[in-house]
């Protein structure tokens, strides 16, 4: 009985001291936390002050603060296919920074969700911390009504850097992070210099070209006309990386859309009155295409799109694609721009703001990118195009339509350059154009017509007024279809000829024979057996003549 009796007692007594000791060890637990702090070690640091010239303020290192964050102060553009997460999976200071692993999307980016003000100050320097080489930074720029210009000025892994000279007419700019593959980033800081060296801007004319790190700018005052932005590589499937996410300034590498990088080259040159692009990208494979991108805007956009090829002198005004161009040719007479050098395939877009797309496709060979050489000066050639075209007159009017035709030609593929030449080029080329259908019309009429009279005088004397116009078109494209069609009326000719020697021959034939059945006219026989056996033979040549019995 003591022990059934002990045990209810101890289930009475035991839930008591239970209770009692939690609340005492809960009550020295929070002594111990108040006196000595044992999760001091582990509570978020504050966020790191920027630097006082650091535009990019408290979104500089990817912190959230109770008045800021880093999905406020950063955005995914619209032309990525995915951007950066924030935490603490990579940071230099502070507790969080900026990553991305791709994947299927390729690659990744952000841009800062404010743009900086910019204007007046000489350059923009932006650099970062990143632990990886897949990582590059932009600088986007931007201005009321005016395209954005965006461009890489920085790549690699560690603390990287790079600026540039605010290009003319620009007063705002964005930072925006690139990660091509995997990576991560933190302690972006984005500064303007009011000292710093840059490339010097190229005058040419009414122009200024300034270096880009991917291409050149070309500016007349202080408006975009062209930007040409540098070098991608499109894979064997038909994939590009735009030329901002391809740009590997750090490595002096252009990336396929798989992320291997190929060492890239490339120059800018004075050659006279041209600027000379040269590139040359190593260790492309057979399957890959090296392409250039440029867009055209402001008035060069709103003039007719000229293009030189194999096909001759084109002007456009809508998309297109032309293979083996060696001249593209922008604007209007006071302010053309000339492209030229290594033959390339041009294909061009008219985009909804009026600015064209035009992308330059080359096969690379042994590795050269090829040359392109830009001039805006042409005061030599619109006098030569101004001679060319008075000679072309005068040769008309004397008859000489073939080299009159030939010479208009030639104005009109390599002197393209002034508008009102240009255009009396054109319409004297179609008149005489016209001239020449005209002439091939009539000498296909006439021909019809010896060939219904089975004439074969008349088959020559159309055959003789076909040459006399292929005299007169020599030296043009015309002449060949002169010369082409004169053939065709030699042989109709000669067929004819043919068919009235045989007929001739055969009445004459049957004349003699029926002399030598009569007997008693050898005299007569002998004859015309000498007149058939000289002039009546069969023969091949549909130029010699037969004399009438």
């Amino acid at each position: 009985m003591h022990v059934l009796e002990a045990e209810p007692a101890r289930r009475v007594r035991w839930p008591m001291l239970v209770g009692l000791g939690l609340v005492l060890a809960l009550a020295g637990a929070a002594g111990y936390v108040v006196w000595a702090d044992p999760f001091a070690d582990r509570q978020v640091a504050a966020p790191p002050p920027p630097a006082a010239d650091n535009l990019l303020g408290a979104a500089w290192s990817f912190e959230t603060a109770a008045d800021s964050s880093p999905s406020a102060a950063w955005s995914v553009p619209d032309e990525a296919p995915a951007g950066l997460a924030f935490g603490g999976s990579f940071k230099v200071s502070g507790s969080g920074g900026a990553w991305a692993d791709a994947g299927e999307n390729g690659w990744a980016r952000i841009v800062t969700a404010d743009s900086y003000r910019v204007a007046g100050a000489r350059a923009v320097s932006l650099s970062a911390v990143s632990n990886s080489p897949d990582v590059s930074l932009l600088l986007r720029f931007e201005a009321q009504g005016r395209p954005t210009l965006d461009v890489t000025v920085a790549s690699g892994e560690g603390h990287i850097a790079g600026s540039l000279p605010v290009p003319p007419g620009y007063g705002q700019v964005r930072a925006g992070i690139t990660v091509l593959g995997a990576g991560a980033v933190d302690d972006v800081v984005l500064t303007t210099l009011s000292d710093a060296e840059g490339p010097t801007a190229l005058r040419r004319g009414l122009f200024d070209l300034v270096p880009l790190p991917q291409g050149f700018g070309l500016f007349r005052g202080d408006e975009l006309l062209l930007h040409f932005g540098g070098v991608a590589l499109r894979d064997a499937a038909g994939a590009v990386l735009p030329p901002s996410v391809a740009a590997f300034p750090g490595e002096g590498a252009v990336a396929l859309p798989d992320g291997r990088r190929l060492p890239l080259s490339r120059t800018l040159d004075e050659d006279g009155n041209r600027v000379v692009v040269r590139a040359r990208v190593e260790g492309l494979p057979a399957d890959a295409q090296a392409l250039s991108f440029a867009s055209v805007h402001g008035s060069l956009a709103d003039a007719p799109l000229g293009i030189g090829s194999e096909r001759g002198f084109e002007t456009f005004t809508d998309d297109f694609r032309v293979e083996r161009v060696n001249a593209l040719v922008l604007g209007r007479t006071q302010d053309r721009i000339l492209f030229s050098g290594t033959p390339f395939t041009l294909a061009g877009s008219w985009r909804p703001d009026g600015s064209i797309a035009l992308v330059f496709e080359r096969d690379l060979g042994a590795g050269d990118f090829g040359e392109l050489g830009m001039q805006t000066s042409f005061q030599a050639e619109r006098v030569q195009a101004a001679q060319l075209r008075d000679q072309a007159v005068d040769l008309e009017a004397a008859g000489e339509l073939g080299a009159a035709l030939a010479l208009l030609e030639t104005i009109l593929t390599e002197y393209p350059y002034d508008e009102d030449v240009l255009a009396q080029a054109a319409a004297a080329r179609g008149r005489l154009q016209a001239r020449m259908q005209e002439k091939l019309d009539a000498i296909d009429a006439d021909l019809e017509d010896a060939l219904f009279l089975a004439s074969a005088q008349r088959c020559r004397e159309v055959l003789a007024d076909g040459l006399a116009a292929a005299d007169a078109w020599a030296g043009s494209s015309a002449e060949a279809r002169f010369r082409e069609q004169a053939a065709a009326l030699e042989q109709r000719a000669h067929e004819l000829l043919e068919e009235d020697r045989a007929r001739r021959a055969e009445r004459l034939s049957a004349i003699a024979e029926s002399f030598r059945e009569a007997g008693g006219f050898p005299a007569v026989t002998a004859e015309l057996d000498d007149y058939l056996s000289r002039f009546l033979a069969p023969h091949d040549t549909s130029t010699e003549g037969s004399a009438d019995p």
